[in-house]
């Protein structure tokens, strides 16, 4: 699960990085550097949806792991009535 969790980190920082070069890029005087600010905006833009739904995906293995764990500890335990009280 950690090593899942490191994608969307890594797609975050990546997203950070290739907007604030977009920003540095549209501000400075050569217009070929204004060009290149539009092609890492769009890449930014790219790494951030991409970030979305690794978070989503993420997110979902994580409730999937919990139903599972619930499952097998019914299984073992053969008493549902006890997972209920616990939690």
């Amino acid at each position: 699960m950690t090593i899942a969790r490191l994608v969307p980190l890594v797609l975050y920082q990546l997203y950070r990085l290739l907007h604030e070069t977009s920003k540095r890029s549209a501000r400075s005087g050569s217009r070929n550097s204004r060009k290149g600010a539009g092609v890492f905006f769009a890449a930014a833009v790219v790494a951030y949806f991409a970030w979305l739904v690794a978070e989503f995906i993420v997110k979902y293995v994580s409730r999937v792991r919990e139903y599972w764990a619930d499952q097998a500890s019914v299984e073992i335990t053969r008493n549902p009535g006890a997972l209920v009280r616990a939690l």
